[in-house]
């Protein structure tokens, strides 16, 4: 904890560097986002992660490249969704139910479950409404669809690809 409490100060300082604001309150926020991250890695019990180095740039590469990914399919489940709400019969073209959706992780990481449920509720028309432990195959997400027939056949291949580009994004590749 004392590690993270030391490594905050010059994080912070950076982050006024940055911001361009050389004030108290500009450190503060600094210090405070500063140890929030530092904390979150390092974690309670103050052992550091291993980081290598001379990978954080194709992890950065590759989280950029998840960020895009996510915006295309928000922008496209979006506009399906408006389509479907502004729809102009009688009924909305929806067929709504729950399908269940294994994360695919064989190290039951919380983190990488979270991230995938965050994947999945961000786009418009589906939602993740809970977890389960499944002793065999990991950890089941159960999704709501707007449109079952639509998403069954490809919840489980973006869920795969998913797995890969976090895989890659947190350096397990």
């Amino acid at each position: 904890m004392t590690q993270v409490v030391v490594l905050a100060l010059p994080f912070s300082l950076a982050w006024m560097v940055l911001s361009n604001e050389t004030t108290l309150p500009s450190f503060i926020v600094g210090y405070i986002l500063s140890f929030s991250i530092l904390f979150a890695l390092y974690g309670r019990d103050g052992h550091s992660p291993k980081i290598n180095v001379l990978r954080v740039p194709i992890q950065i590469f590759w989280l950029i490249y998840y960020i895009g990914i996510l915006a295309v399919d928000i922008l496209v489940s979006g506009v399906d969704v408006a389509k479907r709400v502004l729809y102009p019969g009688k009924d909305l073209p929806i067929n709504p139910d729950i399908v269940p959706v294994f994360t695919q992780d064989e190290t039951r990481d919380p983190i990488i479950s979270a991230m995938s449920a965050h994947s999945i509720t961000i786009t418009p028309g589906q939602l993740v409404v809970d977890f389960d432990e499944d002793d065999e195959r990991g950890v089941v997400m159960y999704v709501h669809a707007l449109d079952i027939d639509e998403c069954s056949d490809t919840l489980a291949p973006e869920q795969t690809r998913r797995m890969k580009l976090f895989k890659r994004i947190l350096g397990h590749d």
